[in-house]
């Protein structure tokens, strides 16, 4: 899982990374808000929402919890997965059987249409935000 980044480890250079990556997409820096626990930013989400938020794989906790705690709240969360996304963890070998299971997404029954969690290729995550926050074709 992805360490969470607080403005108290601010001297490391993740954060410092991460912090300089945020600044570039928002106007005012103050809209960049660190969490320090795996689970922070669903508190915050909870407070905030947005019609739209966009979660890494990496931040769905186990199952997808995050996101079933956050799906009822938002009005649409949209989960990233693939590509370079820092922290994706790959699939895991079953316990029992030795076989790869399958990501939770993949056979949940919150991801579909209308039922308020989207799954998107983390390649194809800029046009997916330009169709839908943007308003392009």
């Amino acid at each position: 899982m992805t360490p969470a980044l607080s403005a108290r480890s601010s001297g490391s250079s993740s954060y410092d990374l991460l912090y300089k990556q945020a600044a570039r997409l928002v106007s005012n820096p103050v809209a960049i808000m660190p969490f320090s626990t795996p689970t922070g930013f669903v508190h915050m989400l909870k407070h905030l929402r947005p019609d739209v938020a966009y979660v890494t794989e990496s931040l769905t906790g186990d199952g997808g919890r995050n996101v079933e705690s956050i799906r009822s709240w938002i009005g649409q969360t949209v989960v990233v997965v693939g590509g370079d996304a820092a922290g994706l963890v790959d699939e895991t070998e079953d316990e029992q059987g030795g076989q790869e299971r399958g990501k939770w997404w993949e056979r949940s029954d919150m991801i579909g249409l209308g039922k308020g969690v989207e799954i998107v290729e983390a390649s194809n995550l800029e046009e997916h935000w330009r169709r839908r926050i943007e308003g392009r074709d």
